[in-house]
């Protein structure tokens, strides 16, 4: 859909499992056929080895990560894709007013990964602990978030920036 409404953006989707890629362009087919959505690339690829396909020349504005597996056990919180660890790598690729958009249902990775951001040197610009009771105009539901949301669960967002803060980059 943000492929779609922003012709002049490019995304590239990223998963590690292909069958869930090809769910995506099952679904991107069925929706827009008749009308292509060039801009967007799906690779199956392991997010956490995300500097071995891009290059210091490569720049990206933002980074959305929707309900991500939250890895609850403590010895596997490594692997969360908001770790500090794995910040470190997106921040090579950020630009310097680039952010992360983050959803989740799950409220302990949710408060980790506020943590996790601040301790990255992130500046948190949104935290939005039920995103529906807000209504946002450009939200776009997921699967999963429409399929928690009807489960009575509250869906949670955040938005990090990889610099410092500047309002006139808070609307990106």
């Amino acid at each position: 859909e943000l492929a779609h409404r922003n012709p002049q953006i490019n995304y590239l989707a990223i998963d590690m499992i292909d069958t869930v890629l090809g769910l995506a362009k099952r679904q991107i087919c069925d929706v827009y056929g008749e009308d292509p959505v060039d801009n967007l690339r799906l690779t199956a690829w392991d997010i956490g080895r995300i500097d071995t396909i891009l290059g210091q020349g490569d720049t990206i504005e933002r980074i959305y990560i929707n309900f991500c597996n939250p890895w609850p056990r403590r010895r596997h919180h490594r692997k969360r894709l908001t770790h500090p660890r794995q910040l470190e790598k997106y921040k090579a690729f950020l630009s310097p007013q680039g952010a992360i958009h983050f959803k989740t249902d799950d409220d302990a990775l949710y408060d980790a990964s506020l943590g996790y951001f601040e301790d990255a040197g992130f500046t948190l610009t949104q935290e939005i602990r039920d995103l529906h009771a807000t209504h946002p105009a450009d939200n776009i539901v997921t699967e999963h978030e429409r399929m928690f949301s009807e489960q009575g669960i509250l869906i949670k967002k955040a938005i990090a920036q990889s610099g410092p803060f500047h309002p006139s980059t808070a609307a990106l």
